[in-house]
């Protein structure tokens, strides 16, 4: 029987883990977003959409950060 702490951590690894591969598949589909229309102020979507996953991709890490064990201690900070 696995203890109610290990399943905690595998399911904040799992959250984790979903927050780093977010961004990978969002960029990485692009057919969703290389189109140009619609443009805002001369900005086709495609410059927006990558644009707008630079601040995605921040949070993700950041978040993913505080849930990833850390490989020196062996659990977040």
């Amino acid at each position: 029987m696995q203890s109610s702490r290990g399943r905690a951590d595998r399911g904040r690894r799992g959250v984790g883990v979903a927050l780093l591969l977010l961004p990978v598949v969002g960029l990485a589909w692009v057919p969703s977003y290389a189109r140009v229309e619609p443009t805002l102020l001369d900005v086709p979507f495609f410059y927006r959409y990558q644009l707008g996953w630079v601040g995605i991709c921040m949070v993700c890490m950041a978040v993913a950060e505080l849930l990833l064990p850390s490989p020196d201690t062996g659990g977040p900070p």
